[in-house]
Order: C-alpha cells, then structure tokens, then sequence
C-alpha cells in the first residue's frame, strides 16, 4: 500500500497500473486502493491525482473478478451500486 501512495507521489500512471494489479492479487482490497489514491489529494493535489482515479476506475471489471475468485463481492455489490 505504501508503494501505490509513493508511486502517485511519484506521478507514475503506467507503474501504478501494474501495480495496481500485483496489489489486488496480494490480497489489498479495492476500498483500500480507493483510499489510498482519495488521501493523497491534499498533499499531492486533485490534479495530479486525476488520472490516478481514472486508472483505479478503468481496474473496477479486475477488481469485479478478483473478488469473485475469491468467493466474494465487491462491497459497492454489496450495497447495491451499479455501474452507469
């Protein structure tokens, strides 16, 4: 998880998808993802978190499938959010 945050720090959008994937194979949960790109927006600022929401976004059919090879739903399946 700290290395997703550096890597946002760090503005590196195609290092962060590959290890976007490698964290949700390791067991780091969606939410938590979410999370750690919404709490570096105060000290990276929006703009530059931007396209970091947009990868974490585009992940959503991975992250639909890593829970469910793991017996489980997403949490926003959960609550009953769909996609529009």
């Amino acid at each position: 998880m700290t290395q997703l945050a550096a890597i946002v720090a760090a503005q590196a959008v195609a290092e962060y998808r590959a290890m976007l994937g490698a964290a949700l194979t390791v067991g780091v949960t969606p939410v938590e993802v979410k999370e750690i790109v919404y709490q570096a927006i105060p000290y990276v600022g929006l703009a530059k978190v931007f396209d970091f929401l947009h990868a974490t976004t585009k992940c959503s059919p991975n992250v639909a499938s890593s829970y469910r090879s793991r017996g489980s739903r997403p949490p926003c399946a959960k609550r009953g959010w769909r996609r529009v």
